[in-house]
């Protein structure tokens, strides 16, 4: 385990991609709305959704999830670190056949505390009301390592 944290400033140990090693399962995958007037959100895991990865000490992942909204898919990719608190996230999303792919952002702001990695991203939209048009939201995805 590590001494510090992704986004704890205050640790004396360095993060590396070794610390995200190993099968993650989504616990949160949170869209709230950005619009001062409606304050929206939807958490795909609290209405059945699943999302799980698997990553490799040198930052690539698989993966699969589904969900009411987008249906099943599977995910490769591969993970960067930018910084002590944030990470750049390369995926590419297959959904199954007939299924609608979810948009993921590509940069994160990222805490990693004892077994759980929690991602952030402000610069996104989601289509609260699923009629075509989506709305700036924010994204937050929290993990629990197996």
């Amino acid at each position: 385990m590590i001494g510090a944290a992704c986004g704890d400033l205050t640790g004396a140990d360095e993060v590396t991609l070794a610390d995200f090693a190993g099968t993650w399962n989504a616990s949160q995958l949170l869209w709230t709305e950005r619009v001062e007037s409606a304050r929206r959100s939807l958490d795909l895991v609290h209405v059945g959704g699943r999302v799980s990865v698997t990553i490799a000490a040198d930052g690539s992942l698989v993966g699969f999830g589904s969900s009411l909204v987008t249906g099943g898919f599977t995910m490769r990719g591969e993970i960067t670190l930018k910084g002590p608190a944030s990470l750049s996230l390369d995926l590419e999303a297959e959904p199954d056949e007939g299924a609608a792919a979810l948009g993921l952002p590509r940069g994160f702001a990222c805490t990693l505390s004892g077994g759980t990695l929690t991602l952030s991203n402000l610069a996104k939209t989601f289509d609260f009301v699923f009629d075509g048009t989506s709305e700036p939201a924010t994204l937050v995805m929290a993990r629990r390592r197996n």
